[in-house]
């Protein structure tokens, strides 16, 4: 997978996780944003790091940061945003498009 592709991938899953305003920085090869933060709470801080291997070969490294260990309101896991990010990349194969609001 291109970098590209890897990059609209993860910003998709983030959008479908609840995450608010992704802050792109491309240049630098990562993203953040910030999902579920109310006044009652802080919400999950996300990021995702995008990296080439090779031309066709790219390396996602996703964390998430949940304030309050011990909150039930969970908004995405990295397990659960690596998951999503298989299922998209077999779409992006079938050359099927990302839905919008996500799986």
């Amino acid at each position: 997978m291109t970098v590209d592709e890897a990059w609209t991938i993860a910003r998709a899953v983030f959008r479908w996780g609840g995450g608010d305003v992704i802050e792109e920085h491309r240049a630098e090869g990562y993203m953040l944003t910030t999902a579920g933060a109310n006044p009652a709470r802080r919400g999950t801080l996300m990021g995702a790091w995008v990296e080439p291997v090779d031309a066709t070969h790219t390396r996602v490294t996703v964390v998430m940061k949940h304030p309050m260990q011990t909150s039930v309101f969970i908004t995405m896991t990295e397990a659960k945003f690596h998951q999503r990010f298989a299922e998209s990349v077999g779409r992006l194969r079938a050359d099927r498009p990302l839905p919008k609001p996500g799986p």
